[in-house]
């Protein structure tokens, strides 16, 4: 089930966006709930519940970048932008939205594109979800929480976000083999989450928490090269 929201003060807008993406659900085919609401606080209250939204950037005087920046407000769904005024989101970078539409240029192709992204990206964290037997326990672990994986012999480490570990009975290559996108071998016995690295030096990959994962000499161009590209995504 995907539960979408749309958090516009414009009355008019906001129903026939509903009707669209209504139809556009129905025709792709997924489990969905479709939602309306008009204020910030109304965002704040259902935040928990929210898969995708749809957020106008201005609900009255509010502008709702700067408001969600300035309360510290979690963004753990698919965000898409929606405004008549670009000048207003200037801070837009903060936030990292999937998408942005302009409430007075974006057609029907610019509507389904969105849709699109916004629903592959739930896919994909769905799809990292994953299995693994340790010390006799199978436990459904989150490969978005894992920071950077280490080979050792027949079993593989996985280190976390909390800095917490765990020795893992799965053969290292096997365990890449269920790894999305974000995770790439950057050496014999090493591989990254992407989505943790804060940038690279020679032959090394630098961590958001300080910590230096070494990056095949041979490879380094090639390497560093497809870190580029995933950051276009």
């Amino acid at each position: 089930m995907v539960s979408i929201y749309i958090c516009d003060d414009d009355k008019i807008f906001r129903q026939k966006l509903y009707d669209n993406l209504k139809a556009k659900c129905e025709k792709i085919g997924i489990d969905y709930t479709l939602s309306l609401i008009s204020t910030f606080e109304e965002l704040k209250e259902n935040s928990s519940k929210i898969d995708i939204l749809f957020l106008d950037v201005l609900l009255g005087d509010i502008n709702t970048i700067n408001r969600i920046i300035k309360e510290d407000i979690a963004v753990t769904f698919e965000l898409v932008i929606l405004t008549s005024y670009p000048g207003e989101i200037y801070n837009i970078s903060k936030i990292s939205p999937t998408y942005y539409l302009d409430k007075l240029r974006s057609d029907e192709k610019n509507l389904s594109n969105a849709l699109n992204k916004c629903i592959q990206n739930l896919e994909n964290k769905r799809k990292q979800k994953i299995i693994i037997e340790h010390e006799k326990i199978s436990e459904t672990i989150d490969l978005n929480d894992v920071t950077y994986i280490e080979a050792q012999n027949k079993a593989s480490v996985l280190y976390f976000n909390d800095g917490k570990s765990i020795t893992a009975n799965i053969k290292f290559s096997d365990l890449l083999s269920k790894c999305s996108i974000n995770f790439q071998q950057c050496s014999r016995s090493f591989a990254v989450n992407f989505d943790y690295v804060l940038g690279f030096k020679w032959h090394k990959y630098i961590l958001l928490n300080g910590e230096q994962i070494t990056i095949l000499r041979s490879n380094y161009k090639t390497l560093t090269e497809n870190y580029k590209k995933y950051l276009e995504i």
